[in-house]
């Protein structure tokens, strides 16, 4: 559609002069994301690709105006999810060195619902590209730092109800994370303290999102690695036992939530309590539906059910109105057939007397 103001078919020639444009890119092909280069990058280097290291300098504004970013420096890897959908879609298509302006409707901006009313126009500089560093030759540290950045992403994208995309951010967080005694060799206990605790936050986020997504028996399995890493927690005993609800084993979450309570720190036993109240209520509100359903089934097969008792009832009122339609039926017939004799005897009658 044409700006106001814009000439009647102005739009149209616009369009027509972008797809001869080498330096404009509708990466999408139907205008939602747009690329067009300021200056062009080294093009002898390869594009960066899947997987690669970039560094990137962003400032982005809304097109009416209102900055919606600072100018800053980015650094994500292809293909992580760590940043909008419409910078994982650009920058693979850009040179070191290159410097270009991209157009997105909001919807593959992924910022919150107040700022999607208007398209984001990002100016960018792709700074650098290399291949990421192997796992083995990061320190612990740099493992922590990387898997932070995943949790945060996650939690913005758990925020926004990207549960898909939240827990591959959560998964990739935790990757970075296993260490093995190799890695553990000589390093300060607290680094490697946060490094389990971190873990465990991570995983606890994935049984977040298992129970978003519907996925009870995934949460369970999610619940036990905490609890194998973390005795006594008190969120993954909590989780499980929601997650044992939604399977409607009460049984299990109710033994579950007794060992529970008496473990965790009485602090923290509360939601524990409350739970515990309301997984009696429902087993004892299935038990009872159970009941009812045996009693009508009984009761069905000596033929005493409320049910069949009201079916045989109303057969036996469809059976006295089906007989009462037939005796009327009958004597209506047999009123006609006297009128028909009584007509033909006057018709006799009336012949003789004529004669």
């Amino acid at each position: 559609m044409a700006d106001a103001g814009e000439p009647k078919g102005a739009g149209v020639a616009k369009r027509e002069e972008e797809k001869h444009d080498p330096d404009f890119a509708d990466i999408l092909g139907n205008g939602a994301i747009t690329k067009r280069i300021l200056s062009h990058g080294k093009e002898g280097t390869e594009r960066p690709q899947t997987g690669n290291e970039v560094e990137v300098t962003v400032h982005a504004v809304r097109v009416d105006g209102k900055a919606v970013e600072d100018h800053h420096s980015e650094t994500f890897c292809i293909g992580d999810g760590d940043v909008c959908h419409a910078l994982e879609l650009a920058v693979p298509l850009m040179y070191v060195g290159e410097k270009a302006v991209l157009v997105t409707e909001p919807r593959f901006d992924n910022r919150d619902e107040a700022e999607k009313d208007s398209k984001i126009e990002y100016t960018l500089e792709l700074v650098a590209a290399r291949s990421p560093p192997a796992l083995g030759d990061m320190t612990v540290v740099e493992r922590i730092a990387q898997s932070l950045r995943k949790k945060e992403r996650g939690n913005v994208l758990f925020g926004r109800g990207v549960y898909d995309d939240a827990g591959r951010s959560f998964n990739k967080g935790m990757s970075y994370l296993h260490l093995t005694d190799d890695d553990e060799q000589g390093q300060d206990p607290a680094t490697i303290k946060q490094a389990r605790d971190l873990e465990v936050a991570l995983c606890n986020n994935m049984v977040m999102v298992y129970l978003k997504c519907k996925q009870p028996r995934k949460a369970i399995e999610s619940c036990n690695q905490v609890l194998e890493l973390s005795p006594g927690n008190t969120k993954a005993y909590y989780r499980k036992a929601k997650a044992l609800l939604e399977l409607r084993e009460y049984n299990e979450a109710k033994a579950l939530l007794l060992d529970a309570v008496a473990v965790v720190p009485k602090e923290e036993a509360e939601p524990l309590k409350v739970l515990q109240k309301q997984v009696k209520k429902l087993d004892a509100a299935a038990k009872m539906s159970e009941k009812k359903l045996y009693q009508r089934m009984v009761s069905a097969l000596d033929g005493t059910s409320p049910d069949i008792v009201a079916m045989e009832e109303e057969a036996a009122k469809a059976k006295a109105v089906d007989d009462q339609e037939w005796w009327d039926e009958i004597k209506t017939a047999l009123i006609m057939s006297a009128v028909c004799v009584a007509l033909t005897l006057a018709a006799l009658w009336f012949t003789r007397n004529s004669a």
